[in-house]
């Protein structure tokens, strides 16, 4: 079993988090590097598994280029 299909077997067993709703989100700081990427990946892995597994299930990515002042 993959581990992202592990964390998605976890999270439907919980019977919690329903809608099931996979949320990423970026806010560009400096230079973008390979490590940006981890997030997205992640969270796409997880969203895959729970819908392999049958689920209803959402995946946003929210790119934030807003400043803080």
């Amino acid at each position: 079993m993959f581990w992202a299909d592990r964390i998605a077997k976890q999270i439907i067993d919980s019977g919690q988090y329903k809608p099931y709703k996979v949320d990423d989100m970026f806010t560009p700081s400096g230079f973008a590097h390979i490590g940006s990427l981890r997030g997205p990946i992640v969270h796409d892995l997880i969203y895959r598994a729970l819908k392999y597994a049958g689920q209803n299930v959402t995946f946003t990515y929210v790119f934030n280029d807003l400043e803080s002042f």
